[in-house]
């Protein structure tokens, strides 16, 4: 398997200096916490390990092939397709008084109500939200790739599934925002090259809509039944913000989370009548990434922004690396791509951006030039 040829294609990956950046910023960090909070490396291991998804990274590049990424997508696409289909089937016999046969409860789906399924009476199933708008990403990203006839239609029909999984039965408001975007993004690009007057016009009409709408758009997170969520993500920022340089140019790190969970979370009361806030790295965004690493997790991000730029700058398919590394930069501020459940997304699409700057429609550029 290591072989050489296959340990050269490593020599110059668009994402290498943040991938050693990153690698360098784990084990300081692992150190510093060691010491300041006096625990064992594998109290510290536990608390930090879904960093070391960075592997798939190299594993992908390093032993696949560039039909890789085209199995990839569709594997993707159908999964994201197929597992909304499930849980729409699933809400609609749920409030239909049907038989439950996905597990539902505490670990399971956990379904509750007060999102925009209202209008169907759906219950919000939150849980899935993460990964069908990632196979949602995938599959526009199939769409530019692929443009048959077939193709396009298999994939449109994947994107309905999948945005009213988003809108009427998760709720999650960024994730609606931001797919909406994507997609509109994706028409754009698909209509150009023969409509680009109704192209222009329907990009105008969009903007002017949602300047309108902004107001009320805005007004959704900052009031109503989900406000409390919004007062929550302020007092979070100002929180995590303050922690970014706890112990010098070092952040919080990767403490116990059972005997410091004071400083991950944020204070919370001790009585039975009152809990105060308890706070989320997750809900932060990139931020959180910086309460944790500190000076090196600034730096670290810094490379990375670097990197996609010069991924796009490189690509032999800029606009749909644009797609990838939009999504990157719109969900890093609430939704992160850098987060335990979501980091296994941010290096498939950073494997999807290497891939893009070498190869075109699944082919090497070397066979091109023959």
């Amino acid at each position: 398997m290591f072989n050489r040829e296959r340990l050269n294609r490593a020599k110059n990956l668009i994402f290498l200096p943040s991938s050693m950046m990153m690698i360098v910023a784990l084990i300081v960090v692992t150190i510093g916490t060691q010491i300041v909070y006096q625990q064992s490396i594998l109290t510290v291991i536990k608390n930090s390990y879904f960093y070391l998804m960075l592997v798939v990274y190299f594993w992908l590049i390093i032993f696949t092939d560039e039909d890789f990424l085209a199995m990839m997508l569709k594997v993707i696409t159908w999964s994201g397709g197929i597992y909304s289909l499930i849980l729409i089937i699933q809400s609609f016999t749920y409030i239909k008084g049907g038989q439950v046969f996905l597990d539902y409860g505490q670990f399971g789906l956990n379904p509750f109500f007060g999102n925009l399924g209202i209008i169907f009476k759906f219950p919000r199933i939150a849980v899935a939200a993460d990964f069908v708008s990632f196979a949602l990403l995938m599959t526009l990203v199939d769409m530019l790739l692929n443009q048959t006839r077939v193709r396009l239609m298999i994939n449109s029909g994947l994107v309905v599934v999948d945005l009213f999984f988003i809108v009427f039965v998760s709720g999650t408001r960024m994730y609606i925002i931001i797919d909406l975007l994507l997609i509109a993004y994706t028409i754009c690009i698909l209509l150009w090259r023969e409509h680009k007057a109704a192209v222009v016009i329907t990009g105008l009409l969009l903007v002017s809509g949602i300047l309108v709408l902004l107001p009320k758009i805005l007004r959704s997170f900052t009031s109503g039944d989900r406000s409390a969520s919004y007062d929550i993500r302020k007092e979070e920022i100002v929180y995590y913000f303050n922690h970014i340089f706890e112990h010098g140019i070092l952040g919080i790190g990767f403490p116990d989370t059972r005997r410091y969970e004071h400083i991950i979370h944020g204070f919370k009361g001790m009585t039975l009548q009152h809990f105060g806030p308890q706070y989320f790295l997750e809900d932060v965004g990139i931020l959180g990434i910086f309460a944790v690493f500190g000076i090196f997790g600034i730096i670290w991000i810094t490379v990375l922004i670097v990197d996609l730029y010069r991924s796009w700058h490189h690509s032999q398919k800029p606009l749909v690396a644009l797609l990838l590394i939009g999504y990157v930069v719109l969900t890093a501020f609430t939704l992160s791509l850098l987060d335990a459940q979501r980091i296994l997304y941010l290096f498939i699409i950073l494997y999807s951006l290497d891939r893009l700057t070498r190869y075109t429609n699944y082919q090497s550029l070397e066979e091109m030039n023959k």
